[in-house]
């Protein structure tokens, strides 16, 4: 029996891409098996000379076998693709909103020791309360300004992550409906 022939796929450190390699390796070998069956069902078939009609039917059988096959194989090869290339775009994307979120969580830090240092140098309690008030409404707007862009990347990593599986299946189904003449 002859090894699953799988194309190199970018390592992604993430689940997603392993699990998708696990899936795409089980699948692999289970078609390989069929294969494998196929040709010993064509060796056996070849070697007792069966009925003409029975032996036509059975080579046709074989014919549609490996062709399903073909095409499972070059479907299973397009999808470990476009998962590996979703697990890179969500990996990277992933680093940009955690490297937002630190930098939120450092302007967070400086804006409150600024604060502090201000409040010491204060001169009457009245104007501390003014540059505390001043102080919590410029955190205030800074921090919601950086949540909203956090939300906007992680929706835009989300629906980057998607596309090359979106456009596999996409490319599917039209496929699919020309084929059934629709």
């Amino acid at each position: 029996m002859t090894p699953p022939v799988a194309k190199a796929v970018p390592e992604a450190p993430s689940s997603v891409a392993r699990t998708a390699r696990a899936v795409a390796h089980t699948v692999a070998e289970a078609l390989d098996r069929g294969a494998e069956a196929a040709r010993r069902v064509e060796a056996a078939v070849g070697e007792r000379q069966t009925a003409s009609g029975a032996e036509a039917l059975t080579r046709a059988g074989l014919t549609q076998a490996r062709d399903g096959y073909a095409v499972v194989r070059q479907s299973l090869e397009q999808l470990q693709g476009g998962l590996a290339e979703s697990a890179g775009i969500a990996s990277k994307g992933a680093a940009e909103i955690n490297g937002k979120v630190l930098d939120l969580m450092r302007a967070q830090a400086d804006a409150a020791f600024g604060l502090w240092r201000q409040l010491l140098g204060a001169g009457s309690f009245s104007e501390a309360v003014q540059l505390q008030t001043k102080g919590w409404r410029h955190g205030y707007e800074m921090t919601s300004s950086r949540l909203k862009d956090i939300a906007e990347t992680t929706g835009r990593v989300a629906e980057t992550s998607i596309s090359p599986v979106r456009r596999i299946v996409d490319t599917w189904s039209k496929e699919t409906r020309l084929k059934r003449g629709g």
